[in-house]
């Protein structure tokens, strides 16, 4: 099955446009593919620095209250649970 997909418009730089086109041919890969493969990768690398910001903060905090001694897999747990 396949899976749902939307057709949208993005205006972007002609040089840019340029350079995708070079990268498809070379790479053997289409346009469409490359765009959706760097979006993913994107928004992954965006979702774990949040992750890891919102990690610091809560250790940051802890050490605040004075706690030394952390166990950052039961911590992490936690986290998932909330």
């Amino acid at each position: 099955m396949r899976s749902q997909s939307v057709r949208t418009t993005v205006d972007i730089d002609l040089s840019l446009a340029q350079r995708l086109k070079e990268f498809s041919v070379n790479h053997g890969l289409t346009q469409k593919k490359i765009i959706v493969n760097a979006l993913k990768s994107y928004m992954t690398q965006e979702a774990s620095e949040k992750d890891a910001e919102k990690l610091w903060k809560e250790l940051r905090s802890l050490a605040k209250k004075g706690v030394r001694k952390i166990d950052l897999i039961e911590e992490l747990r936690k986290d998932r649970n909330r």
